[in-house]
């Protein structure tokens, strides 16, 4: 009996006509949490995407501070001689800290050669019979065309191989030089200087000659000289061998001190900044 009643009971409510909905308060209600929930996760997302970005900008001029900093001090642990002029402290009130420096190279072997080339390629050149027999000995010296097919021509080794006497250069020959050419490796005096335009940390490497004269038949653009040298009460002029950019969104670069030289380095973008400074002794100063 109990069963047959439930099942009445259920055809009955079967019959019967009901409506399902949301009355409007209840839309409104809806509609304004869904909107919650939407403005929550956008601003969520939104500062997923600036924590993200301002921790990529600081990675980004961290590594950039890094990378110049660390070049210097390595470099200028083995300059020659320090040319700029740097005040003693930083806050000397007759001299502010340099914002560039030049310094005398030491970090490659001291060699003067001359020679004529036993042939080349577009990225390389083989050198002539007094030549290295070391691998890597002229790694990141120049090499110069003085005379004969593709004078004037400066690029960088950037390897050697001393068995067969062939260097590769840092880009292709414009005229690729031959037996003719007399070529010129001279590191005695390679000079680097570090300087900013605007953001971006330059780092150039030059040489300082006298340029021709009647009574000079030579070419002495192919005999580097001191940068303090003088000739008939004129200074030397100079030749950029190598110009790089190492560095970017550097505001500020400063140098002072002696023996130990202190390197102060600020960076910045957009709204991340960061400030590095460190000491280098020079060991040959």
């Amino acid at each position: 009996m109990q069963k047959k009643g439930i099942i009445k009971s259920f055809k009955i409510n079967k019959n019967r006509s009901f409506s399902f909905g949301f009355t409007f308060v209840e839309t409104i209600i809806s509609i304004t949490i869904f909107c919650l929930v939407l403005v929550i996760s956008y601003s969520l997302f939104s500062l997923n995407q600036e924590i993200w970005k301002k921790g990529d900008s600081s990675l980004e001029i961290f590594q950039n501070g890094r990378i110049v900093t660390d070049r210097l001090v390595r470099e200028i642990r083995q300059a020659k001689e320090i040319t700029t002029t740097l005040p003693i402290v930083e806050d000397d009130p007759s001299l502010s800290p340099a914002v560039e420096l030049l310094f005398h190279d030491g970090h490659t072997s001291s060699i003067s050669e001359s020679d004529n080339c036993q042939g080349a390629s577009e990225s390389n050149i083989v050198l002539g019979p007094s030549a290295s027999t070391d691998d890597g000995y002229y790694d990141e010296m120049f090499i110069k065309i003085i005379s004969g097919e593709g004078d004037d021509q400066i690029r960088k080794i950037t390897d050697y191989d001393g068995a067969t006497k062939t260097a590769t250069i840092g880009y292709a020959w414009t005229i690729i030089p031959n037996s003719s050419s007399v070529y010129k490796i001279d590191t005695s005096y390679y000079y680097i200087r570090y300087h900013r335009i605007d953001t971006e940390i330059f780092r150039k490497t030059i040489v300082y000659y006298f340029s021709d004269d009647l009574a000079t038949p030579e070419n002495e653009e192919d005999i580097f000289v001191s940068w303090d040298s003088i000739k008939d009460s004129n200074p030397p002029e100079f030749l950029i061998l190598e110009d790089q950019i190492i560095a970017e969104y550097i505001s500020l670069m400063e140098f002072w001190g002696d023996k130990v030289i202190n390197i102060f380095i600020k960076a910045e973008k957009e709204d991340s900044s960061f400030e590095l400074k460190t000491k280098v002794l020079g060991r040959n100063l």
